[in-house]
């Protein structure tokens, strides 16, 4: 996650221009630290976490992936640990018939509704993949991307930010 991170960083952390990018003009954000401490009295939390996010939140407090810097309608958003639990709070009242135990949001997409998820329920098969959380679909028409978040993120960075 490490060598990732600094591949971000590098990649793009100053503005660069892409003509097949909606705006053309992006940049990656990554904000250094963990604030993982923060979270000691939730143990339960920080123990159910996959260990690539764990690493994530470790090195890196949130992060912001080919955001369109022109007009805000494009980009990823890794949400910090308070982030997360925040709007997974919103997610489990917005989305109750679709939420499951284990379910995390990490993520959210710019310029639309769509959410990155984290299945974090150790017991489950599914434990650790990731998936693109549709605004008004049922779960089952979800994009679930079978890969963790290192191997996504790896994805996203190769393809310069397209999601789909």
């Amino acid at each position: 996650m490490k060598d990732l991170l600094e591949a971000i960083e590098s990649e793009c952390s100053i503005p660069c221009v892409d003509s097949s990018m909606p705006g053309g003009l992006f940049r990656c954000t990554v904000e250094q630290g963990s604030d993982l401490d923060n979270f000691e009295s939730f143990p339960y939390f920080v123990n159910s976490l996959p260990p690539d996010l764990m690493q994530f939140w470790q090195l890196a407090t949130r992060a912001i992936l080919f955001e369109d810097i022109t007009y805000g309608q494009w980009g990823l958003r890794l949400l910090s640990p308070y982030e997360s639990l925040k709007e997974t709070a919103k997610f489990i009242v917005e989305r109750a018939r679709e939420c499951q135990m284990g379910d995390l949001i990490i993520g959210d997409f710019l310029g639309d509704s769509e959410l990155l998820l984290m299945r974090c329920d150790r017991s489950q098969s599914d434990f650790g993949q990731v998936s693109i959380v549709l605004p008004i679909d049922q779960r089952q028409d979800w994009y679930e991307l079978s890969m963790g978040l290192t191997t996504m993120l790896e994805k996203f960075i190769k393809a310069r930010g397209e999601k789909h």
